[in-house]
């Protein structure tokens, strides 16, 4: 079976009402001056798109995420924690993981160059553990 990822953005009604208000909010700040003045026209989502219905379709429509979906497959010795500190999937033979998934903690920063670093120590570890 193909891997599917869900991650089911917007499900949470309070997510989709906060990004309605966060469109709301920008048009009430564009709208002061001296933004106002630099503004020609609404082009997202449009002035035609009025009431929350409206704008709630054209967010599920429009959003994305610059997201770093990282810690969810988290590494400790804790017995929560699903990988070993060497990368392995506990309770499993020959099952590493090597991508931001493996991190013990969220970062609010870009996590490129941690991810490198983890992969690359990753490789080394793979390789040590497959030769014994």
């Amino acid at each position: 079976m193909p891997l599917a990822i869900r991650p089911n953005y917007l499900s949470a009604p309070n997510d989709l009402f906060l990004m309605v208000e966060g469109v709301k909010l920008a048009r009430r700040i564009v709208a002061q001056r001296p933004l106002a003045d630099l503004i020609e026209k609404d082009l997202a989502p449009g002035p035609a798109l009025a009431s929350d219905e409206a704008i709630a379709a054209w967010v599920r429509e429009a959003a994305s995420t610059v997201y770093h979906p990282c810690g969810s497959v988290r590494v400790g010795e804790d017995p929560l924690a699903p990988l070993d500190p060497r990368l392995r999937v506990k309770g499993l033979e020959r099952l590493w993981v090597a991508d931001a998934s493996a991190f013990p903690l969220v970062r609010s920063s870009t996590i490129q160059a941690a991810v490198i670093m983890l992969a690359e120590r990753a490789a080394a570890m793979i390789r040590e553990d497959s030769r014994g």
